[in-house]
């Protein structure tokens, strides 16, 4: 096992006891190591030996025993977080067969910067950004001015890549915008879809994938920039009664927890001081919760009806 916070283990071998308790599994090794599976490692550990989740308190004493079966006939591999530099105690995050790759985030994101320079484009920006919960990566390619009655902003647009090496998700490439000055992040459903590449076979073979949709996305950045600029444009020109703003913000908060409701209400208040009651004040409202919600069904919900808004234009 690796001495540093984070690591890769191949079990293959059952030399260890199990302790099952209510929402988790504990690998206890000889050596004194505990390794903890818990919720989605759980649920992956449980998937490859063919248990379902919500079964895991009625059949865990059987599993005890098939755990160490399954081992010793098929490999674990699994990615751990360390409790402590010096700790014995390991948390699962990722649980998966041979067939998993994972990718390393610098040697993806490395390939995409030459995949794209390569194909003849200049990358004005590259910058770290966390897309719902995923570590992704903004390579910004076009720049175009936005003239509404906020002045100096514009609308920056190229692709955005995103990993996680957790065993479920997989590498997504897609078209990516955003405003500056305030950074709020613009998703174009209908211009470009997300491109998932699965984490199996070889890094090579994972890479050649990834350069395929990075080259299939590229060709829409330049193409689709000045339609989507002018679309949000026209949402200043889009003018809004009080009591339709009043009726949209009462059905949105309806969806959300008290602290989101309270995030919205501000988040509006100010936009509209900006850009009047039009559907503008929305979309910057909803994109600016998008982008910078921790929580990712919220973001999720509020992408969508950035997109709703827009669609409408």
């Amino acid at each position: 096992m690796e001495n540093g916070k984070f690591g890769d283990l191949v079990i293959d071998t059952p030399t260890f006891e199990v302790e099952a308790y209510k929402k988790s599994i504990v690998f206890q090794f000889e050596d004194g190591t505990r390794l903890i599976f818990a919720r989605k490692s759980l649920t992956q550990l449980l998937h490859l030996v063919g248990v379902k989740r919500r079964d895991f308190e009625k059949h865990k004493d059987i599993l005890k025993e098939h755990l160490k079966d399954i081992v010793s006939k098929t490999p674990l591999f699994v990615g751990y977080a360390r409790h402590q530099a010096d700790s014995n105690v390991l948390f699962a995050f990722r649980v998966t067969s041979e067939e998993y790759v994972p990718v390393p985030h610098r040697i993806l994101f490395d390939f995409v910067r030459g995949v794209i320079k390569d194909s003849g484009f200049s990358i004005k920006e590259e910058r770290w950004i966390k897309y719902q919960k995923r570590t992704g990566k903004f390579f910004v390619l076009h720049e175009v001015p936005l003239r509404y009655a906020r002045e100096g902003d514009y609308l920056r647009t190229g692709i955005l890549v995103t990993n996680a090496n957790t065993g479920k998700d997989s590498i997504r490439c897609f078209f990516y915008g955003e405003i500056l000055k305030c950074r709020n992040g613009v998703v174009k459903k209908e211009f470009t879809k997300k491109i998932a590449i699965i984490h199996r076979g070889t890094v090579e073979t994972v890479l050649q994938k990834v350069a395929e949709a990075i080259k299939e996305i590229l060709g829409h950045v330049f193409a689709v920039t000045p339609k989507l600029a002018r679309e949000i444009e026209k949402l200043q020109e889009e003018k809004l009664s009080p009591e339709i703003i009043r009726n949209w913000l009462k059905a949105v908060k309806e969806t959300l927890p008290k602290k989101y409701q309270f995030w919205l209400e501000k988040e509006l208040k100010k936009n509209r001081k900006v850009f009047g009651d039009t559907k503008l004040a929305l979309f910057q409202t909803v994109t600016a919760i998008a982008t910078k919600s921790k929580n990712v069904n919220v973001s999720r919900k509020f992408e969508k009806l950035a997109h709703e808004i827009l669609v409408e234009v």
